[in-house]
């Protein structure tokens, strides 16, 4: 066998090149192609093969990026077996060469570390590989040797298109809420205005409410005040009279010059006096005389409605001051 041939050999010249009492330490390497031709851009499988004894300790494979014209692709783990005291330790290395005719792959460096301390280095022997050139019909159109590899799309990739999409869509909104917001609303037409109430109608509503609220109980004063108002304030619409401008006396004077009947003055006398004594005199009239006052003023205004021209617009709220 090759292997222990040449492990005598070595021992052999060893022993003869040493000092006496000291004893070598023998290994070897070499390469083994998986062929000897190969297309221009073919990658090759180049096998690793180092046996050595096992008192020597392995250090590594050195390995350069290129080996000559041939690119270094990549390597597989190093497997190991032990057959007596040899070692043998295989590794795949993958190549490329991109020249054509004979490449060589030149001597791969290995060390180990002996027993005495002393690093001990073996070269591998080169291998001579045929590079052939792709052959090529000038008939058909050029193309790669290789299929070209689609690299998986990424984020990356789409971002610039996602932004655009963003973009046209963040304008297009806009520009829908612009417009929108402009858009002249569509005018509603006015509700048409409700037919104004005439005076007397109006002023029997405000009695009708203060009947129900009977607010002389809480403030009798207020009270007055507040039935006056309406009073005046029907005065003013029905007869255009200047009631809430008036005393007492002016206003029972001018009820006589717009009215034929002398029982409407009466009518109001006795409550403009008791709104009077509760106004300013801060009499308090009984329970009766408060609803007889309200009574009497309801009674002015139903029979006089019917005298006076009443004016078209609506009234103005006669209790302002209440």
């Amino acid at each position: 066998m090759r292997i222990p041939y040449l492990y005598l050999y070595f021992l052999l010249a060893g022993a003869l090149s040493l000092p006496a009492g000291l004893s070598a330490q023998m290994a070897e390497a070499r390469l083994q192609a998986a062929k000897n031709q190969v297309r221009i851009g073919e990658a090759l499988d180049v096998t690793l093969l180092s046996q050595y004894e096992s008192g020597l300790r392995f250090l590594g494979v050195y390995l350069p990026d290129t080996l000559g014209a041939w690119e270094l692709l990549g390597r597989s783990q190093a497997d190991s077996t032990q057959t007596a005291n040899l070692i043998l330790k295989k590794q795949k290395l993958t190549v490329i060469c991109f020249d054509t005719g004979m490449q060589r792959i030149p001597p791969v460096r290995i060390e180990y570390l002996q027993t005495n301390g002393d690093t001990l280095t073996v070269f591998t022997s080169g291998l001579g590989i045929q590079v052939f050139p792709v052959p090529t019909d000038p008939g058909q159109p050029l193309r790669d040797i290789k299929e070209i590899i689609a690299e998986p799309a990424t984020l990356a990739d789409y971002l610039p298109w996602i932004l655009l999409a963003v973009g046209i869509i963040g304008a297009a909104l806009g520009l829908f809420l612009y417009f929108r917001k402009k858009k002249p609303k569509p005018e509603v037409p006015a509700r048409p205005a409700a037919p104004p109430l005439a005076p007397h109608i109006y002023a029997l509503d405000q009695l009708t409410r203060i009947e129900q609220e009977r607010p002389w109980r809480v403030d009798v004063k207020a009270y007055y005040v507040s039935l006056t108002d309406i009073l005046r304030g029907y005065l003013d619409q029905q007869f255009q009279l200047p009631a809430h401008e008036m005393v007492t006396d002016e206003i029972l004077e001018g009820v006589r010059k717009v009215s034929p009947d002398p029982e409407l003055g009466k009518l109001l006398k006795d409550a403009l006096f008791l709104a009077d004594m509760a106004k300013f005199a801060r009499q308090e009239p009984q329970e009766s005389e408060n609803v007889a006052a309200l009574e009497a003023i309801r009674q002015f205004i139903t029979r006089s409605a019917a005298l006076g021209n009443a004016t078209s617009e609506t009234p103005t709220n006669p209790t302002g001051n209440a």
